[in-house]
């Protein structure tokens, strides 16, 4: 195996961390890109001859991080049961308002109903209102959380002298998540429309207008 670099560029380096002029024997790391179908193995070898037998190999580090379970559920599961509770008290939210928006609207569904509005119709003039709310709740959620993000990895990525962290960390939406989510609060909400109007049914719009 061999290993192309730049001998100038190599050396500028070494006389940057040494105290001897041409000794590069000080020199604390070397960081080396290998070809995409480069044999690491064989490389590895030819580097502990060179005496560099303290070699990090990038891939295989994050390989045992990726298939450690202790790591990906660290960060990974805390966030996945957040993500859940969230959804959970979102489903809730959205269940007391439904139920308190119909309360304080009987008498409005009774004339809707006294003209000519079926119960069908009435659902869904109550869907397209929460449609609504939840489209513009979810894109201003995505867009509030990316900003926010964004300002905390703003903060996250220097080090303690104010330097740049290498790698720097990435902001990646989870996407999947999101719509999977969305899905199930919508599906709990169509639920819970449907039996609120289903008791709604069971007094009549004549009684409503009575009582009122």
């Amino acid at each position: 195996p061999s290993v192309v670099l730049n001998r100038d560029q190599l050396l500028r380096w070494g006389y940057m961390v040494s105290t001897v002029p041409g000794d590069l024997s000080r020199a604390n790391e070397v960081w080396l890109d290998l070809a995409p179908d480069a044999d690491r193995l064989e490389i590895f070898e030819a580097l502990d001859e060179l005496g560099l037998r303290r070699v990090v190999d990038q891939e295989a580090t994050l390989e045992a991080v990726r298939s450690n379970p202790l790591i990906a559920a660290s960060g990974t599961g805390i966030l996945s049961v957040s993500f859940v509770a969230t959804l959970v008290l979102v489903a809730v939210a959205l269940l007391v308002s439904l139920w308190m928006a119909i309360q304080r609207r009987r008498v409005e569904f009774a004339v809707l109903g006294a003209i000519g509005l079926t119960r069908r119709q009435v659902m869904a003039v109550l869907g397209l209102e929460y449609a609504i709310v939840g489209v513009v709740g979810v894109a201003a959620g995505v867009l509030v959380g990316q900003f926010v993000g964004r300002r905390m990895l703003s903060f996250l990525d220097v080090t303690e002298a104010g330097l740049p962290v290498e790698p720097g960390f990435v902001l990646q939406t989870e996407w999947t998540f999101v719509i999977v989510g969305a899905a199930a609060v919508a599906a709990v909400f169509a639920v819970a429309l449907v039996a609120t109007v289903q008791a709604l049914s069971r007094t009549s719009d004549a009684a409503v207008l009575r009582t009122e």
